[in-house]
């Protein structure tokens, strides 16, 4: 026990943080299976600028995402995300995205 009120008590990180984060967002699928919903995260990574000329197209269905991002110039595998959608039942689900901090040292260009 100290004598004094503890100052840093509530402090999340004591030491120095290294390396550069950066904000990107991460597709989401929710799908209500028999009235439960299930939340599915895939493994596809997007920068907020294109996320948020994405997110104008309603209802955010697998084809409008598909050609949202084809319009905006993205650079990516088309045929994998289709099959990635697919597979984690977009077609009766909700796209979404969520904001994930990434560690960008760790990523490649």
């Amino acid at each position: 026990m100290i004598p004094f009120q503890e100052p840093f008590a509530k402090m999340i990180n004591q030491g120095m943080i290294l390396g550069r984060s950066s904000l990107a967002y991460r597709l989401q699928i929710t799908t209500d299976n028999d009235g439960v919903k299930q939340d599915k995260g895939l493994g596809w990574y997007f920068s907020a600028d294109l996320v948020k000329k994405v997110k104008k197209v309603y209802p955010l269905t697998p084809a409008a995402l598909l050609e949202a991002l084809q319009q905006n110039e993205a650079k990516f595998n088309d045929v994998a995300l289709r099959d990635a959608l697919e597979a984690a039942g977009a077609k009766d689900g909700k796209i979404w995205f969520s904001p994930q901090h990434i560690l960008i040292d760790h990523v490649d260009n």
